[in-house]
């Protein structure tokens, strides 16, 4: 009578389809369909799904504390519900891929055509704004107590929630000593407020003269009444052709590409005050870019062929493939950052190549990652649009 021969299977170490099935022993999986391999080593069937809410959604995001999801339905932007409901909170222009950024329970969405914040109550806000223009400046003799020299003026205005523009081109004036300044040509708007600021003779800064009440305008007094220091001047608003962005370091980065140039350029916002970006303040980066990660260790910037890192002094290279666009990059509450890139799934900082043992898929053009935490267990799920060969494949 022969003997039963028993073999012991797992614990299962998970998916390997690089390796030859012959060889790699019964811990691992060939292939894997509906299943989840938990922490402990053992298989369980991946659950199920039921219909949430129907119709054309995608761009989904959810802000930290979970509260809040905001999704794109057809052309629509729409806060979904617990209960399935969605309240529309803009119709949109454009067709791209929406990304999303929250800080201090502000969500900002940009599509490449449409932009905004979202607050707390729904409410849509401005981000970017409409540059000032060059106002009109006449000099009148003998009307005032300006000093001799020459003087420039600009304007800025006030958005609906109080936070202030860039500046407009300035003009300039030669004045006489005891000379005023008549002021027109600024747009001016009883819904949109707009500051006058004066830079004197012989200075550096300009300084706050008033905030106009018309038109048409004058300036008479002497130099000594102005006011508070210009803060704004020499930034623009944010990018249109945006790629990618992320908060990082206090600042937002915004990823813009040149395709005529070839060029990526990262932008960086003024501490704290994400709707100014100084017009001096970027990296240039040959190639095109296609997504952005902000780490306590520097920014990533995910180009097509290469990812590289800004420390905020320089760019040091980090791996000589390239990242994916679309929602590539994701994050726990650990700070470990997760970025999908044309080698299948990395973590940086150290930079690992999580799957480039065992897994091999597809190199992809686009993906949408999320998070998911269930039972203490974390996991990564994936969706791709592949066309390329895996570059770890097996090779039969």
């Amino acid at each position: 009578m022969s003997k039963v021969k028993t073999v012991k299977f797992g614990p299962f170490k998970g998916l390997n389809n690089v390796s030859d099935p012959i060889s790699m022993g019964p811990e691992f999986c060939s292939e894997l369909v509906n299943f989840n391999v938990t922490d402990h080593g053992s298989l369980a069937k991946r659950d199920g799904s039921t219909m949430f809410i129907s119709g054309e959604f995608k761009s989904a995001f959810n802000t930290s504390d979970y509260r809040r999801v905001y999704a794109v339905k057809e052309n629509k932007l729409v806060q979904v519900f617990e209960d399935g409901m969605y309240d529309v909170l803009a119709v949109l222009d454009g067709t791209g891929v929406m990304k999303w950024m929250e800080i201090n329970l502000d969500v900002y969405f940009h599509n490449g055509t449409d932009m905004g914040i979202i607050k707390e109550d729904g409410s849509i806000q401005p981000w970017s704004w409409d540059l000032p223009p060059q106002p009109i400046v006449e000099v009148l003799d003998n009307s005032g107590s300006l000093d001799e020299g020459e003087i420039q003026v600009c304007v800025t205005r006030i958005m609906p929630d109080g936070r202030e523009t860039g500046s407009g081109p300035a003009a300039f004036a030669i004045c006489n000593s005891g000379s005023a300044l008549r002021i027109g040509g600024f747009g001016y708007s009883q819904d949109i407020p707009t500051l006058i600021y004066i830079k004197p003779p012989k200075s550096t800064v300009f300084q706050l003269a008033f905030e106009a009440t018309g038109p048409i305008m004058t300036f008479s007094s002497g130099m000594n009444d102005l006011g508070i220091e210009l803060m704004t001047e020499f930034t623009d608003p944010i990018k249109d052709r945006l790629v990618d962005f992320v908060e990082w370091n206090g600042v937002v980065a915004s990823m813009e590409y040149d395709e005529d140039a070839n060029t990526t350029y990262v932008w960086f916002s003024e501490p704290l005050i994400y709707h100014l970006f100084k017009n001096d303040n970027y990296i240039p980066i040959h190639g095109k870019g296609m997504c952005l990660a902000s780490t306590p260790d520097g920014l990533v910037i995910g180009m097509e062929k290469s990812i590289e890192v800004w420390n905020g002094e320089k760019i040091k290279n980090l791996a000589r493939f390239g990242a994916c666009y679309g929602r590539s990059v994701i994050a726990d509450d650990n700070n470990t950052v997760l970025i999908w890139t044309q080698r299948g799934l990395c973590s940086v900082f150290p930079f690992v190549r999580i799957m480039e043992k065992n897994v091999a898929v597809p190199s992809s053009d686009y993906v949408c990652m999320a998070m998911i935490e269930k039972n203490g267990a974390k996991r990564v799920v994936a969706v791709t649009q592949s066309d390329g060969e895996p570059f770890n494949q097996r090779i039969n």
